[in-house]
């Protein structure tokens, strides 16, 4: 009784946790500020890595988003249904904190919530949002992906029907983003 008991809270947990980037609505995503000339909104929330050149850098080929004018990003999604948001996963394939010609890595990611459509930056800066800070150090290596838990931001982050996510790099270099997924319930 005991092992099945640990195994239904296991299975529990490995639920609540579970890849939620299937109840995006397809042409309900957008960004601002991003370079057209490389923009594809829509691979940012495939699965696959290997649309986002894997290990080695394709820069030029529009599977990413990278800024155009500075560093900020802001990119919105809406979902199918309400989600619980427990953990973001972002993959970046840009250089190392001090950019290179393929943009650099996010440094700060700020969440607006059930806004109905894209921000603009002016209206990000009149709105409240749980703000993380994305490290150098937090960033793995072989696929450059970070994983921030919202942990105390969670309350905020129950019943997402949209969200905007404001992503900052680091000054005077551009910002380049691959991959998200969400982790989370539905």
């Amino acid at each position: 009784m005991a092992g099945s008991e640990a195994l239904s809270k296991l299975f529990l947990r490995a639920s609540k946790d579970s890849n939620i980037n299937h109840c995006i609505i397809p042409g309900r995503v957008d960004a601002a500020n991003c370079d057209v000339s490389v923009y594809n909104i829509q691979s940012l929330f495939t699965n696959s890595f290997e649309s986002a050149g894997g290990p080695t850098p394709r820069f030029g080929t529009g599977d990413f988003v990278i800024s155009r004018d500075d560093d900020r990003l802001l990119v919105f999604v809406e979902f199918s249904v309400p989600v619980k948001i427990r953990s973001i996963r972002l993959t970046s394939l840009g250089g190392t904190l001090g950019g290179s010609s393929g943009g650099s890595k996010p440094t700060r990611l700020t969440l607006y919530k059930n806004h109905g459509s894209l921000l603009d930056f002016d209206d990000v800066e009149e709105f409240d949002g749980p703000q993380f800070s994305l490290s150098e150090a937090g960033w793995k290596e072989a696929v450059p992906t970070i994983t921030i838990h919202t942990g105390r931001h969670f309350v905020k982050l129950q019943r997402v029907a949209n969200l905007n996510i404001l992503l900052t790099g680091e000054t005077g270099f551009r910002t380049r983003l691959d991959k998200i997924s969400f982790l989370g319930d539905a």
